[in-house]
């Protein structure tokens, strides 16, 4: 049901009211609601201005209260998501929410017949009457206005009342009750036992300004407000802690602070679209229903532009809100601490929000707009829609929700709602002033060639970077990154330290410092591995023979490997230079296998690797340098070079499962080592001085082993050797290079025989220049090429020039005519090439024809000009109008001498005309061109013949005689009917036409009306008389009737 039929059944329903145990029945007028819950979801509404009464004040440094510009994008955009308003449940729910309290309304009634118990004036109210009855209904009535702030002094002939004797249990204030009504006033032996309160709808435009009962109603359980009343005034019904229910008619436009605060039995609300204000103070605080506890259904004003901070605070049991389009602001705690079961939807009418940490902490869908203010859209229950347009219409498109800003020197960022960052510019990215929890891709973009930034983005996972970049120092401590994509354009070693879930790093084949082998990143010439990803998949690596250094963390943090290889390529690893090999935090790391070039151990070298249990210090090291084995507490053994002159603090720290030190030295060399503090778990391990008893060198094909024996017990064991490296010699040329093909050239390793292969670049070609043939108008030409003069090879294939063409102008021309054809002689401008042309005729070029209808003389006919040369055409169609004639008489008779022209010729077809007029008897009638006839002396009879110009006759029989042409006939007239002073011209015909006798009239009443001499009647008065026309002896009399 639509809110605008709750009302309009229900102050018919006007309402409620247990009398004592019974309930009131009470009969109104009929009051409704404007307007029906629009869809929350359109996104069409342009946000309006908030009335004066309801601005959002102290907004402007609060965060994202106002985003003055971040409806711009949004006007008018209607897409699916965005255009078509879909029922949402919410719809669904209020209109059943409406029925019920519909339901409910229409049946309380209350008796307005109940006898009267007592009765009187209100002394200080002019006009207003009231009366108790015995059902305990207390009457308000009459026509006057209420006075301000004073109680009301209640008369019953003559005397003061007090109803202290009396229980009150309802209040009905009468239609023409006007100005502020405040239930305080009617005293405490009325309001102490009200349970119900009804006031009925104005009249004859009387209104109530406000209305206020407050805590003093403790009793009170339903209140209905009719028609007519303004506002619902400031703690109106403040801690009515019994009332359950409240019907608000349309026509209240205010609702004051604190109006049904702590009404903590009200369960459901319905306020009108008449309501434009929720009155709030200077720090935008409304409490409108501030702890109502068991409130559970809200239906809001679409016109009521503010929702106040405070306004359903503390409602807990508050699940179903209807927000309308038209909302335009939610300020701060409007709904905190709301059932964490509600289910709010945000229109998109909504500009401002308040602060994010007052929103509720319930299931929340609101315009995207919002979505990163302090990040609500990491919020558990929090969703967002998009609205700007048909490509917007997700988390990574939409130009509404998504974030900008500068993060370095001409430099920008983008950041949609899915954490996609795309920086683009033309300088340095430094600083990136977003959350950065919130990134989960990067792109950098061609432009911006320094990044150093986005450490600590503990949610990224991929990161592309473009071509132009050539220096990155970021992304480090990036807990999920697993993807790196690095453009051609990069310069500087990359480490990426502490992203322990990385596993892949793609170099650009086209980038010439770097290149990936097998998932690892080295120089491009082969000398230098740069980094190991953090995650990539394997146990063991053996780094690539030639490399000589290993760059600082290229595996810090690794998460895999169990065992490292490094070749005795590797020059040296000294502390805090670019041979540094750090094995720090490798947290599976067992077995390091270093080359006997190595002289030192540097610092941190394998700090932390928890796992690592054996290692062998190779010959040739001397120092072993702070922390380099610090907290590997599963180290267990350890063998050390005769050469070590010095330790560390704490190289060996932390190595709490260190038991065996095998040295390859006599115990006094040990006592030479200079060995620094907080090593206490070496030199107190059990320490074997070793001698060598069996050297297995290794070759370039296999390791080998090393034997040694303990000279204080006896223990042998065994280190292991890595493989040799090749001795190969120089290269040598075994294929020489050609222009077409590569040549090849071997190097042989002294040691073992084995052969290394190399090709050798083809020869450049040696090119002839052959010159192009130039292009005519009909034959292709083409350019010139290089041509190899050894095999003949084109450098660059020729390119076809087309064919000019003609290009013809004209030499001669004859202008064809409307029928005869002309000729036009082209001439080309190149070639000098002529084509003659026939120019066909033009053929008349005709106007408009004209169309000539049939007549009796001639068919339909169209006839038409040449424009040009003026041919005329002439056609005809059809066939000619059949003649047709008719005359008023076919004969007359005619005194001798007399003469008539009343012989009338007519229906004649279009065309035809008369031709002549001819007497049989010139002797006894003659007649003129004219049509007269005009008898003779003779007396009778001849024919007078009408010929056309069809040749169509008509023939009159004429009669001449000696005597006078009498009447024979008069007709023509009837009985008539006339108003007072009106005319009427009588028109006798007259039998034959040819009679000379006159014709007369006379009325037989001139009183009731005259006639004049020539026919004509004047009514004078009501009343009838006889009208009698004479001609000869022919009379006719008709009768007339004056009203």
């Amino acid at each position: 049901m639509k809110r605008s039929e709750l009302a309009k059944k229900g102050l018919a329903l006007v309402l409620t009211a247990a009398m004592c145990a019974q309930p009131l029945i009470v009969s109104a007028e009929e009051f409704s609601f404007q307007s029906e819950m629009e869809d929350a979801v359109v996104m069409e509404a342009e946000p309006e201005q908030v009335e004066e009464s309801g601005d959002v004040k102290g907004f402007e440094d609060a965060d994202g209260f106002l985003l003055d510009d971040s409806l711009d994008d949004v006007d008018g955009m209607t897409g699916d998501a965005e255009g078509e308003a879909e029922e949402t449940e919410a719809d669904g729910e209020t209109d059943e929410f409406v029925a019920s309290l519909d339901e409910r309304a229409a049946g309380l009634d209350i008796d307005e017949s109940a006898a009267t118990v007592i009765e009187g004036n209100v002394e200080n109210a002019e006009g207003l009457t009231w009366r108790l009855d015995v059902n305990g209904v207390f009457y308000l009535d009459g026509e006057g206005e209420l006075p301000d702030n004073v109680f009301l002094q209640f008369k019953s002939d003559g005397a003061w009342v007090q109803f202290d004797d009396y229980t009150i249990t309802s209040l009905v204030i009468g239609s023409g009750v006007s100005g502020s009504l405040s239930g305080y006033y009617f005293g405490e032996d009325v309001y102490s036992n009200v349970q119900n309160i009804i006031i009925k709808d104005r009249t004859n435009g009387t209104q109530l300004k406000d209305i206020f009962f407050g805590y003093n109603y403790t009793n009170l359980q339903k209140i209905v407000i009719g028609s007519g009343v303004l506002a619902i005034g400031y703690q109106a019904f403040y801690d009515c802690a019994s009332l359950k229910e409240v019907i608000i008619s349309d026509g209240v436009e205010k609702i004051n602070q604190y109006a049904f605060k702590g009404c903590t039995s009200l369960e459901e609300v319905i306020i009108p679209d008449s309501v434009k204000t929720y009155e709030m103070d200077n720090w935008n605080r409304g409490y409108t229903f501030y702890g109502c506890t068991s409130l559970k259904k809200v239906v809001l004003s679409k016109n009521a532009k503010v929702i106040p901070d405070g306004m359903f605070k503390d409602c807990t049991s508050l699940v179903d809100v209807a927000i309308p389009e038209g909302v335009t602001s939610i300020v701060g705690g409007a709904f905190y601490n709301i059932s964490s079961e509600a289910n709010l939807l945000i229109p998109n009418s909504v500009t401002s929000i308040g602060y994010w940490y007052d929103m509720p902490e319930c299931k929340v869908t609101m315009p995207c707009r919002f979505a990163f203010k302090g990040g609500l859209y990491k919020r558990e229950g929090y969703s967002f829609y998009h609205m700007n347009g048909e490509n917007d219409q997700d988390d990574d498109n939409c130009t509404v929700c998504r974030r900008t800003g500068s993060c370095g020197t001409d430099s920008t960022y983008i950041m949609t709602l899915s954490g996609k960052v795309t920086v683009s510019g033309t300088g340095t990215v430094s600083e990136f002033d977003s959350d950065n929890d919130d990134v989960t891709s990067i792109i950098i973009e061609d432009g911006i060639y320094y990044v150093n930034s986005f450490g600590y983005c503990k949610n990224l996972e991929s990161v592309k970077i473009g071509d132009s970049v050539k220096t990155v120092n970021a992304f480090w401590n990036c807990d999920n990154l697993k993807t790196i994509t690095i453009g051609k354009g990069l310069e500087n070693d990359f480490t990426f330290q502490n992203c322990p879930k990385l596993e892949s790093v793609i170099i650009s084949n086209e980038n010439p410092n770097y290149t990936s082998k097998d998932g690892v990143i080295y120089s491009k010439d082969g000398t230098r591995l740069v980094y190991y990803p953090a995650n990539l998949q394997g146990t063991e690596y053996v780094v690539l023979t030639g490399v000589t250094q290993i760059s600082r963390n290229a595996f810090y943090y690794n998460q895999n490997l169990k065992k490292i290889v490094v070749p005795e390529t590797v020059q040296a690893i000294s502390s805090y230079d670019d041979s540094e090999v750090l094995f720090r935090y490798c947290k599976n790391l067992e077995t390091i296998v270093l080359n006997n070039t190595v002289n030192n151990v540097p610092y941190d070298f394998c700090y932390n690797s928890e796992s690592l249990s054996e290692i062998v210090i190779p010959e040739g090291a001397e120092n072993i340098s702070g922390e380099a084995f610090r907290y590997c507490k599963n180290l267990k053994t350890i063998t050390l070079p005769a050469s070590i002159k010095r330790i560390s603090d704490a190289a060996f720290d932390g190595c709490s499962s260190l038991a065996t030190v095998h040295y390859l030295g006599t115990a006094d060399q040990w006592k030479a080592i200079e060995i620094s503090q907080k090593n206490e778990f070496l030199t107190d391990a059990n320490i074997h001085y070793c001698t060598l008893i069996k050297d297995n060198a290794g070759t370039c094909d296999n390791a080998g082993t090393r034997d040694y024996s303990c000279a204080t017990c006896g223990t042998t064991f065994t280190v292991n050797v890595p493989k040799t490296e090749h001795n190969y010699s120089d290269w040598e040329v075994t294929r020489k290079a050609t222009c077409t093909l590569e040549g090849e050239e071997t190097s042989i390793c002294s040691k073992c025989g084995d052969t290394k292969h190399r090709s050798i670049e083809k020869e450049y070609h040696d090119y002839d220049w052959v010159s192009g043939v130039d292009a005519t108008c009909e034959k292709e030409g083409r350019t010139g090429y290089y041509k190899c003069r050894n095999c003949g090879v084109v450098e660059e294939q020729a390119e076809v020039i087309p064919a000019k063409g003609h290009s013809y102008y004209v030499a001669n021309r004859t202008e064809p005519s409307c029928t005869e054809k002309g000729k036009e002689v082209d001439r080309c401008s190149n070639c000098g090439k002529e084509v003659t042309k026939e120019l066909l005729a033009r053929g008349h070029q005709y106007n408009t024809a004209t169309h000539y209808p049939a007549t009796v003389l001639a068919p339909e006919t169209v006839v038409k000009y040449c424009v040009a040369c003026g041919h005329k055409e002439k056609t005809e169609t059809g066939s000619k109008l059949p003649a047709t004639i008719s005359v008023n008489t076919t004969s007359i008779t005619l005194k001798v001498k007399q003469a008539t022209t009343k012989v009338q010729v007519y229906n004649l077809t279009p065309g035809d005309a008369i031709k002549s007029w001819t007497s049989s008897n010139t002797k006894i009638v003659k007649v003129t061109d004219s049509g007269k006839i005009i008898a003779q002396k003779k007396t009778g009879t001849a024919n007078v013949t009408v010929t056309l110009l069809s040749g169509k006759t008509a023939t009159i029989k004429v009669k001449v005689q000696k005597g006078a042409v009498k009447t024979t006939k008069i007709s023509g007239l009837k009985n008539t009917t006339l108003k007072a002073k009106k005319k009427l011209t009588l028109a006798p015909v007259i039998y034959p036409i040819t009679s000379v006798q006159k014709v007369t009239y006379k009325s037989s009443n001139k009183k009731v009306a005259t006639v004049s001499s020539k026919g004509v009647v004047t009514a004078k008065k009501k009343g009838k008389t006889v009208i009698t026309v004479k001609s000869g002896s022919k009379k006719v009399s008709i009768k007339i009737t004056v009203k």
